[in-house]
């Protein structure tokens, strides 16, 4: 009585999955317990064959079309409850790649969710001399309504330098890279500070 089968449906409320998951996944890592469908039960499995046992979930949990799972992972039969289950078991960061503009413009990165579940943040961070950040240039997060997409275009900054590129996965997967943005009308890269352990991406500016 206190929510309606729509409240579960993936184009509007896509993040109570992704809020479950990630309180599944933490307890599964304090308590010690595998990731995986046999391990991870809802309350009516739970008290299944007990008199007066709880339902829910609940048939609005599964229940109903999911045009947005089915585009998402065509021929699948994805369910919330899959959906759910591949987020708990997502460890996957998203991938960072140089997307090279034609006719000379400026480049761009591409960020794209390994597993196809979705993208939650990605940030910019212009770098300084030593290679720290000292600005954020550019943020985005993922919309209140619809599916998160799977990957997104991130233009190259307008100025030439060093910059920090951080993506982030629905539940907190995270890959980051250095963007070494070079002028579009000079043929050497703008210098590049230390970057220990981080991806290096080459890339023209945005103007």
């Amino acid at each position: 009585p206190y929510f309606r089968g729509s409240d579960w449906s993936p184009e509007a409320y896509w993040k109570m999955y992704a809020s479950l998951a990630w309180l599944i996944r933490a307890i599964s890592k304090e308590a010690g317990v595998p990731r995986d469908r046999s391990s991870v039960i809802t309350h009516e499995e739970a008290d299944r064959g007990i008199r007066g046992a709880h339902t829910d979930p609940g048939p609005p949990f599964d229940s109903g079309s999911q045009p947005a799972f089915d585009a998402r992972f065509p021929g699948q039969s994805v369910t919330p409850r899959e959906f759910l289950m591949r987020l708990v078991a997502d460890d996957a960061p998203p991938r960072l790649r140089r997307r090279i503009a034609p006719g000379g413009g400026g480049d761009a990165v591409e960020v794209k969710d390994a597993e196809s579940l979705g993208l939650a943040h990605i940030r910019v961070w212009r770098l300084d001399e030593a290679g720290k950040p000292a600005a954020k240039v550019d943020e985005w997060f993922a919309p209140k309504s619809g599916m998160p997409p799977m990957s997104r275009l991130v233009p190259a900054p307008a100025e030439p330098g060093a910059y920090r590129i951080v993506a982030r996965a629905l539940v907190g997967n995270t890959r980051a890279a250095v963007l070494n943005v070079a002028d579009p009308n000079q043929s050497a890269p703008a210098p590049l500070p230390p970057t220990p352990g981080l991806a290096v991406l080459e890339l023209r500016a945005s103007r």
